[in-house]
Formats: structure tokens, C-alpha cells, sequence
């Protein structure tokens, strides 16, 4: 049973054809008819127009059928290629219906091996004859595990050689230029032994191996008899790509020395990218693609994150790094948006996308480079200071071997120090509770006057007024002052308190206050009593 609607006429120059507009489509949820139902009158008039170039079925797991007329007017027998563009389709069958009531079929899709198919394509291409003189009905049905897109072209074999050289010369161009930045990162690791060039180099093999899987690059070279690794492999390779993303930034920014909470949440989101990665071997690729999407933008919230925390701390080599990771966040929200039909499918979104990550890549080895600078330069002031250290060291040694009064000085020091020693322990007497007590109380209300007055911390004067030490704690990160600290309370001070260090502390926080502070001639009395008490 023909249309009525009038066929698609072919000559000998007819080109590519997209079809879009030429199909009539028809839902099939339980996927249950057959070419004799669909042919029938009954169904025949179920059918519906398509009214896009692309039809996009979004997540539907319904099989579908579409329907198109075709007519050959010449005197010769025309061939012609149907083409899907997609690598990914479970299910194909092709049914061509000629007016004497015979029917053609071919059966195509990724669950046969690549071997199977009528022609061997990365993407699914299928033969038609049009008899002379005839008009040829073609049915087609579809489904697919995930997203079911049907981007349908009819063209002749002229038009498909031309298009394949046009492929071989774009994918050529694209993986020459991923294997050079490939083999730059792992020249630099070999010879600067810096593990985040080989990192880097493992995510850009991965990156490269998801573009040569979606592309059915991989289904034709490399597991041709698996369709199941076939239909798994971009899931897979994203959840790779994931855990090689987020150890780029790691090393890249150097996480766990300056940002250890974030380092963690990065650690975390990589064990769920191995989890999912083997669940997914265990077949819940179904089940997880959902979770992969969220997996996906937790991975960029966090490198986006990271990269806006450094950047505000100074880093500038974070500035590249950050915009390659909005080329990435683009990308992804660019799929996600046309999955769900929210803006117009284009058949050709992969392969724009594959080229766009040349410009992450690109970004990411510029920050690598400034980051290598940065890191050099980092070198230089250290080697600097170190010079400078020796050459204020030796002088200091000259300085001592000729000069005796400094040695002089340092025994009068030294011997100052005793007595105030001597004059301490020979305070074995009730008075010497009151004398600690006193001194503590003025360490406090130092330290009371210092953050009233200044608005700064503890550790800032620490540090600026010399007297005390302050240790970073690795593990945590934070400044530790336990010596200033132990001077607080009576239950911590040291027997022997060094009493000089609280009086020039105190002294140094009377000179940073203001002449009007309301403190200013408490501290100053007590200052002067303590000095009184220990002379």
C-alpha cells in the first residue's frame, strides 16, 4: 500500500537528501508490530508528519517507525545509500515495499557485530535499489537503549566518498593535533619528572578515547565482536575521564597543601567515578547514566570552584585553567540541552564539540606553561634568599672574628639572663604565685589590647611583634603558637618564665595603640609593676 501523498522524486543528479521532512512517523511501545501491521490499513493512517529535519525522541524506549515514498522515473535500475549517522543504535530494520507487493529487508543496528553490517561504516548505512520506473515504499524501524534521535540522509555513492574523505581529513586533523599535545605533556614528564604532565597526558588520551568511541571508531578497530563493550564504552570512558579530570586539578593546583577540605571532596568524587565505572561493567550502565550526568557536573563544579578559590589567592596560572573549564562546562550543557530537546538537534554537535575541547586542551597546556614559570621563578627567589642567607652568614662570621664586643654583648646577655634567672628561683616564697599571676594577667591583657585596638589576631602578633614562634601543622594547614599560648594561664606557664619576652610584647602592643585607647594606662601599670617586681 503506497501513500497518497505525492513520493520523492530522484534523478540521476540528486545529491544528499535529508529526510526529515519527508517522514511519517508512528509510535510502537511495546515494540510488538510487525511490517505486515504497520502496511496495513488499519495503521496505515496512524501515521504522523514529522515536522523536523531531526526527529528527537528524547528517552523514549518505545520502538518507532517512519515511512518515506520514493520515485524512480529513469529507465535504469538507481542506487542509493541510506545513512544514519550515529554509531549508536540498538535496533534497525529496514523493510523497502515495492508496488508488486514484495517486500526487502535488512536488519542493522549495534547489537549484531560490526561484521554484520551491509556495509562497513562507522555509522549505519544501508543499500536501496530503486527499480526503473517504479515508486518504492520504505519503512524503517528503530530503538534505542538511551537517547533516540533518527537523522536520516539519502544520498548516492559519489556523495558518500566525498563525505567520507571530508571525515578522514577532519578526524585526521583532530587526533594528529591530541597526539602531539600528548606526546609534548609526556616528553615534559620524562624529563621534568612533574606527575601532573602525566596525569594530564592520561586525561587527554581519555578525552581522545570517548571522541573515537562516539564516533564508532572504536566499534570498527578495536572490538568489532562486542557489541555489549560497544554500547558501555562512552559511559565507561566518561567515568574515566572524571577521575583523571579531577587528579589534573589536584596536581595542577596543588590541592593538598593549600586546600585539604577541597582535596577531599575531589578524593571522594573519584572513588564514585571508579564505583560507577564498575558498576557499570556489572551492567547497570542503565541505571547509572542519570547518576553519570550529576557525577559530571559535581566534577566541574569542583574544578570551576577550585580554579575561582586560587585565582582570588593570587595564583595566576588558575586564570587559564579556568577558562579551559568553562569550554568543558559549555560542552556539556550544550548535550544536555539538545538530549533533551531543549534546543534544535544538530547532526554534526559531536564533531563541533570534539574540535571545541582543542580549545580546552590548548588552555590547559597554556596554564601548564605559566604554571612551569611561575614554578621557576618560585626557584629563583628561593635560590636568591638562599644566596643571600650565606653571604649574611659569612659576613656575621667575619663579623664575630674581628669584631669582640658583639661576644661581649652576647655574655652580658647571657649573664642578665642568669641573674633574672637567679632572681626568680631565689623567689621561693608565698609571693610567687602573685608574681606569676601578675605576669600572666599582663599577657592577656596584651593580647586583650592588641585585638581591641588592631582588629588583627593572635598569630598576627605573633609574627609581627617578634618575641614568640608560630609552626605550621601540615596535616591541618593551620598556624600553631603553643609557646605564646603556654603563657595564657598559671597551669601553663613554664617554671622558669622568660618574663623579658611578655614586657616587649606588651611594650610592642602599647606603641601600636592609639594615644586614646581606653586600655592604654592599664597596660602601661602593668608593665611597669612587672618590671619593678623582677629588677
Amino acid at each position: 500500500m503506497l501513500l497518497a501523498d505525492s513520493p520523492l522524486v530522484l534523478n540521476e543528479s540528486s545529491g544528499e537528501i535529508p529526510l526529515g521532512l519527508h517522514l511519517e512517523l508512528l509510535e510502537d511501545p511495546e515494540k510488538q508490530w510487525s511490517i505486515e501491521d504497520v502496511i496495513s490499513a488499519e495503521f496505515s493512517s496512524k501515521f504522523a508528519p514529522s515536522k523536523v529535519e531531526i526527529p528527537n525522541f528524547v528517552f523514549s524506549k518505545s520502538a518507532w517507525w517512519a515511512r518515506f515514498q520514493l520515485e524512480n522515473p529513469a529507465a535504469e535500475t538507481q542506487e542509493r545509500l541510506l545513512e544514519i549517522p550515529l554509531p549508536f543504535m540498538k535496533s534497525i530494520d529496514l523493510f523497502v515495499l515495492h508496488e508488486n507487493g514484495e517486500i526487502e529487508s535488512i536488519s542493522s543496528g549495534h547489537r549484531f557485530p560490526f561484521a554484520q553490517r551491509p556495509l562497513l561504516d562507522r555509522n549505519f548505512i544501508l543499500p536501496l535499489k530503486l527499480r526503473p520506473n517504479s515508486q518504492t515504499m520504505v519503512y524503517l524501524r528503530v530503538y534505542a537503549d538511551h537517547r533516540l534521535i533518527l537523522p536520516l540522509i539519502l544520498l548516492n555513492k559519489a556523495e558518500f566518498d566525498n563525505k567520507t574523505k571530508l571525515d578522514v581529513y577532519s578526524f585526521g586533523f583532530y587526533y594528529g593535533a591530541l597526539g602531539m599535545m600528548l606526546i609534548f605533556n609526556l616528553f615534559v614528564f620524562v624529563m621534568l619528572r612533574d606527575i601532573a604532565h602525566l596525569y594530564y597526558s592520561l586525561f587527554l588520551l581519555a578525552r581522545g578515547f570517548l571522541f573515537f568511541s562516539l564516533n564508532g571508531f572504536a566499534f570498527m578497530l578495536l572490538w568489532p565482536e562486542s557489541p555489549w563493550l560497544h554500547s558501555i564504552s562512552p559511559v565507561l570512558i566518561s567515568c574515566v575521564i572524571f577521575y583523571f579530570s579531577l587528579q589534573v586539578t589536584q596536581s595542577f593546583l596543588e590541592t593538598i597543601r593549600f586546600t585539604p577540605i577541597l582535596h577531599r571532596l575531589m578524593n571522594l568524587t573519584k572513588i564514585a567515578s571508579v564505583l560507577f565505572a564498575i558498576l557499570i561493567l556489572f551492567n547497570f550502565s542503565q541505571v547509572l547514566i542519570p547518576l553519570a550526568f550529576l557525577l559530571a557536573v559535581l566534577c566541574n563544579f569542583l574544578m570551576i570552584f577550585g580554579s575561582v578559590e586560587y585565582i582570588l589567592r593570587g595564583y595566576r596560572p588558575a586564570l587559564l585553567f579556568l577558562i579551559a573549564r568553562f569550554f568543558s562546562l559549555i560542552s556539556f550543557t550544550i548535550l544536555v540541552l539538545s538530549a533533551l530537546d531543549i534546543i534544535p538537534v544538530v547532526l554534526e554537535i559531536i564533531k563541533l564539540l570534539q574540535f571545541s575541547s582543542l580549545l580546552e586542551f590548548i588552555f590547559i597546556l597554556l596554564a601548564f606553561v605559566q604554571r612551569m614559570r611561575f614554578i621557576h621563578i618560585e626557584k629563583d627567589l628561593a635560590l636568591d634568599e638562599v644566596l643571600s642567607s650565606q653571604k649574611h652568614a659569612s659576613k656575621l662570621e667575619k663579623e664575630m672574628k674581628v669584631n669582640t664586643t658583639q661576644s661581649q654583648e652576647l655574655l652580658a646577655r647571657f649573664a642578665e639572663y642568669m641573674k633574672d634567672t637567679q632572681r626568680w628561683m631565689s623567689k621561693q616564697n608565698p609571693d610567687q604565685q602573685e608574681l606569676r599571676q601578675a605576669l600572666v594577667e599582663l599577657h592577656q591583657l596584651s593580647l586583650n589590647c592588641w585585638e581591641e585596638s588592631s582588629g588583627k589576631s593572635k598569630l598576627d602578633l605573633v609574627q609581627e611583634s617578634r618575641q614568640w614562634r608560630a609552626n605550621l601543622d601540615q596535616p591541618s594547614g593551620t598556624w600553631r603558637t603553643r609557646i605564646y599560648d603556654n603563657y595564657l594561664t598559671e597551669t601553663t606557664l613554664p617554671k622558669n618564665p622568660r618574663w623579658r619576652y611578655v614586657v616587649q610584647t606588651a611594650n610592642y602592643v602599647l606603641d601600636q595603640c592609639p594615644a586614646e585607647f581606653s586600655k592604654r594606662k592599664e597596660l602601661k601599670d602593668k608593665i611597669d609593676n612587672i618590671i619593678q617586681d623582677f629588677q
